[in-house]
Order: C-alpha cells, then structure tokens, then sequence
C-alpha cells in the first residue's frame, strides 16, 4: 500500500505524540524504580542505626539503673533512713532550715559524701535519697549551691512507684540543678514497710554523646523530644503526644514549662511513597524509624532525610525530554528515509516500466533528495537554530536571577546544537545544497570530511587539482556513485580507512574508491540489498557512457573504479 507525504506526516506526528507519553512512563518508571532503591538503603541504614542506639542508650540505663538497686539494699543506708520512719508527711521545717540540719548532721553528711564518692567512681551525675515522706535527706551534690537536701520529691512518678513497690523512672528537670534528666529510683524496705527511695540521675546533655554522630531524638513517655542530634528540636512533642492529657501542673512540675511546640510530620504528598514524611518545612522527605525501649518507657526516633529524592525527580524530567527528543529525531529521520527509499521506489518501478524513463527516475530521485536535503536543512535546521537559541536567552535569565538551573539550560543548547549538526551533515548526505554548482573534488572533499566527522573513519582524497567537468549531470551522478561506495564500504565492509582518488587527463577521468575492509565477496554475502546499489552505480555510470568495475584489492579490501571518457 502506498502511502502520501500527508499520510507520512501525520503518522510521523501521531509516532511523536506516542512517543513523548512513553518516554515519560518509562521515565517515570525508570524513576520509581531509583527511589525504591534508595529507599530501600536508606530504611536499612535507618533501621541498623535505630537499633545500634537503642542498645547503646539501653545499656547505659541499664548500668545507672542498677546503681540505686544497689545502694538500696546496703546497710547503712537503710540505717541512715530508719531514723526516719515511714511517716509519709513533709516535714514541717522551713526548707532553708532543713537544709542547713540535714547538711550538717554527722550521719547524714557521711552518707552524702559516701553518694558523692560514687558519683564520681561510676560517673552518674547525680544520687541521692529521700524519706518516706519525699524529703531528700542526703544527696552526692552536698555543699553545691543547688543541694538537693531538703528538697522534697514526693510528687515525682519514681516515688510513687517505689512506694508500690516499684522501680521507678522518668524525665523531668532537676528542682534545684535546673537541668533535664532521667532519675531512676528503687525503694528500700525494711521488714516490709517503705522507708524512702535511692535516686540516681543522669543529666539530658550528657547523654548527647550518644546521638551526636547521627540525626536523631529520643522522646519519653508523654511524647516528648527530651533528647536530640538537632537541638532546636528538644521540648518539643510529637503530634498528638500524651503530654496534652497533663494538666499545667503537673507539665510545669515534671518539665519546668507549660509550652510546648508541636514537631510537624505529616504524610509526604506522593501517596506512592508512604514510608515518607514532611518534618516541618524541610523540602526533603524524611524516613523517621522508631525503636522503643519499654522498661524506660522512652522511644528513639532516627530521622533521614532522602536528599537524593529531588535530585531523581529533576532526573527524570531530563530524562523524558531526552528520550522523547531522542525518539521524535528518530522518528523524523525514520519518516525521511521513507519517502527517501519510497521516492527509490517509484523510480525503480517506473524504470522496469519503461526503459525511456530511467533518465526521469534519476532526476525524480535527486528532486527528492533535493527536497528532502532542503527541508531537513532549512525547515528543521532553522526551527533547531531557533530553538537553540530561546534555550541559550533561557539560560542567561537563569544565570542572572542566580538561579543554579541555567546549567541544565545550558547542557539542553548544546544538546540541540549537537543535533543542528546532525541535522546538517544528514541534509548533506541526502543533498549537498551547499556544494551546488561546486565542482567534482569539492564534492569529494564534502564527502570525505562528512565521513570523518560523522563515523569517526579515516578517509583521504587524493588529487589536488580541480576537476574540468561543468556539467552538472555529470557532476551529481559521479557525486552519487561515490557516496553509494563509501556508504557500502562504512556498513558492510568494516573498513576502517577509505582513499577517493580522482585522477584526469585530456583522454579520460579516472575516479577510484577504495577501502581497506572485508572485501566485496564477503561483503556480498553479508549485503542482502546488494543488488539494488550495484545496479544504481552501474546504471548512473551507464547514463555517463563510463566504465565501472568493482572487484578486491591484492592488499585487501574493496575497489570500485569509474573510468569517463572527456569529451571534447
């Protein structure tokens, strides 16, 4: 079925359209595909890391809670609280006179520099011991302008704990160190009956150690962020935290404060990513993995944001203008060719037709490829050129709004520059508009720099002097039988250097093509479309009444030679 040039265009216009909406599925696909790999090596690092910590903060809880298990089943400390009974009210004594008692009885100021002894031999920042009642009667920071002696805790989760019986934990700030931390508590009993707690802390900052080397927080049991790589971030709450069920009170005891801004999270936009969070304002997406730790009630977060996500997403832009420019090029040329070996065609089919036609095919044929050559060169070269260069004023505006993009417009100018050039050279091939009414070694020289240029082959013209043939029949059959030799010396012959040799004299033209390739009986089983060249260089040699012969070289490789007459 024979299809018209409109039919052609529209197809080729329809293959473009397609195209561009496959190459960006597959871009997108391409770019789905990069994400979930780098979601997946960023969620296991995460998840590596989250336990990593968990165990390394667990231990060293785990060590400062043994602490005051230990000190509370001593001797003397359980001798030291006896003198107190296991009356639960306050005592009745102005802090400051309390204090200033409890500092300096005997005993008592023993056992605080006993604690404070051990403070420093197991490095915990703090111990120190209240009565039944929540009154702290000795403490490791004694003679410190923030004592804890006299202090009364007994509002605190730990003692109410220890009171049942239970170890007791929690985060608050110190009521007198004014510093956060987390205390831990375990009861001392004697003949059953509570007597009052041991109480050791260690300070927030101080644990900073631990997540300073990755992003990071640690929230407690209201949903608090008392510890974090990012500091900014500490005494804020997650969304929807407990801590909203506390009233002020009971906020200010624990925390020293009764605000608490909210760390935004929220779900990331691309439903299609849903291990993705927004963290406040931040343009990247985040993985937050989350470990708890039970008996401490406290939760570690591992926050990673996934920096590489926007950069795959520009990725994919590029790559589907890319692709899609790609195919539609392909698509043009695929569509060119067509007409090009349709138009071969027709003239080849006119020929079995009528042998007084095959002179008007060869013209038909050159009509074309001049058409074809002029289009190619004029139409698209110059919609190229102009296009190259709204994309070069594109990328001067970038550069001066200082926006980092202009690179990228850049990178697409000398892209489409790139493919002016092939543009160009492909007009060239089909039809050399520039060298029209140029002579025999000028169109020689066109060919071989072409072949240079495009397919990276060696090819050398010998003969300096300028050919004395002016007709311009001549000139564009001995240009065509040429380029069909060097055509089949580039495809099929793997040669990699071709010599064109012209050489006259008064009697003759001798015009000579040779490569260095597989030969032409190799090249001939190889060629399945042979025939069709062969013929068309026999046949253009015929209409210029020369010899043509084509055979191997001694050396190698293939010769074809066109011997004129000149013609006086």
């Amino acid at each position: 079925m024979k299809y018209s040039r409109t039919q052609i265009v529209l197809a080729a216009i329809v293959l473009i359209a397609a195209w561009s909406l496959s190459a960006w599925f597959i871009a997108d696909q391409y770019y789905l595909a990069q994400v979930k790999i780098a979601l997946d090596q960023k969620t296991k690092i995460s998840r590596d890391i989250a336990v990593d910590l968990s165990d390394s903060i667990q231990r060293n809880l785990s060590f400062i809670a043994g602490v005051p298990d230990l000190l509370a089943q001593s001797e003397r400390v359980k001798k030291t609280v006896s003198r107190f009974g296991t009356n639960s009210t306050p005592s009745s004594l102005p802090l400051e006179v309390r204090k200033r008692r409890w500092t300096n009885d005997p005993m008592l100021r023993s056992l605080s520099l006993y604690l404070h002894q051990v403070q420093g031999n197991l490095h915990v920042d703090l111990i120190y011991m209240v009565d039944a009642a929540g009154d702290c009667i000795v403490a490791g920071n004694i003679d410190t302008p923030g004592s804890s002696i006299g202090t009364n805790f007994a509002e605190r989760d730990f003692v109410h704990a220890n009171r049942n019986g239970d170890r007791g934990m929690q985060y608050a700030v110190g009521k007198t160190t004014h510093i956060p931390g987390l205390f831990f508590a375990s009861p001392i009993f004697i003949e059953g009956r509570y007597m009052g707690s041991v109480v050791a802390k260690n300070d927030v900052p101080n644990l900073t150690s631990m997540i300073k080397q990755v992003s990071a927080f640690v929230t407690d049991a209201n949903g608090v962020i008392i510890l974090a790589n990012e500091k900014s971030r500490e005494m804020s709450v997650l969304p929807g935290a407990p801590i909203e069920g506390l009233s002020a009170k009971e906020k200010f005891d624990r925390y020293r404060r009764n605000d608490f801004p909210v760390l935004r999270i929220e779900p990331w936009e691309d439903s299609r990513f849903a291990s993705l969070s927004r963290v406040q304002d931040d343009i990247d997406p985040h993985i937050i993995l989350s470990k708890v730790i039970p008996e401490y009630g406290i939760k570690i977060h591992v926050d990673t944001d996934i920096a590489e996500f926007h950069i795959l997403n520009r990725d994919k832009l590029w790559f589907a203008v890319l692709l899609g420019m790609a195919g539609s090029i392909l698509i043009l040329i695929a569509s060119g060719t067509y007409l090009y070996v349709d138009s071969l065609k027709t003239a080849e089919i006119a020929l079995k037709r009528a042998s007084i036609a095959e002179r008007r095919i060869i013209n038909v044929t050159e009509e074309t490829q001049e058409r074809i050559g002029r289009e190619l060169h004029d139409d698209l070269g110059q919609q190229l050129t102009g296009t190259a260069f709204r994309a070069e004023l594109l990328s001067q505006d970038l550069k001066k709004q200082g926006n980092p993009e202009y690179q990228e417009a850049a990178k697409i100018t000398t892209m489409i520059n790139e493919a002016i050039d092939k543009t160009r050279n492909l007009a060239q091939g089909l039809y050399p508009v520039e060298l029209k009414g140029a002579g025999l070694h000028a169109m020689l020289a066109q060919i071989a720099a072409n072949v240079v240029s495009i397919y990276h082959i060696e090819c050398e013209l010998i003969g300096e002097a300028e050919s004395s043939i002016s007709n311009q029949h001549v000139l564009i059959n001995l240009f065509r039988i040429t380029q069909e030799a060097v055509n089949n010396a580039i495809k099929h012959s793997g040669a990699t250097r071709i010599t064109l040799r012209m050489a006259e004299t008064p009697q003759r033209m001798e015009l000579e093509i040779a490569d260095n390739g597989c030969g032409i009986s190799k090249r001939a089983a190889a060629d399945s479309n042979k025939g069709l060249g062969m013929h068309t260089m026999y046949y253009r040699a015929s209409l210029l009444g020369a010899a043509f012969h084509i055979a191997e070289r001694p050396e190698g490789g293939t010769s074809v030679t066109v011997v004129l007459p000149m013609r006086r």
